[in-house]
């Protein structure tokens, strides 16, 4: 901080008012900081809306598009909820029983 405080007053002084925003993500389980950190996911999905609505075009009613947005977010979360499941069994020996999910 101290090499851009000398260098940036104004923009030290703005990184130092906004640590904790910036730094929300760490009060967070570490494992899953890499999801967090990022606004990559956000600009995904926003390019993936805009492109299943181009795709369309022109829209009859406010409730359609509505349902196209809703089933490509219903889509992403039903990725993302597969992604985290699958990636919590990794390593994960069986359980007695045979099930090797976590409670």
């Amino acid at each position: 901080m101290a090499t851009i405080e000398a260098k940036f007053p104004a923009a030290a002084d703005h990184l130092d008012t906004a640590r904790d925003d910036l730094l929300a993500f760490a009060g967070f389980p570490r494992e899953i900081w890499r999801q967090i950190w990022s606004n990559n996911p956000q600009e995904r999905l926003n390019k993936e809306i805009r492109r299943r609505t181009d795709v369309v075009g022109i829209f009859p009613n406010r409730p359609s598009i509505i349902r196209l947005v809703g089933a490509v977010l219903a889509e992403q979360t039903d990725e993302w909820t597969e992604g985290r499941r699958s990636s919590r069994h990794v390593g994960t020996p069986p359980r007695p029983g045979g099930s090797s999910i976590e409670r």
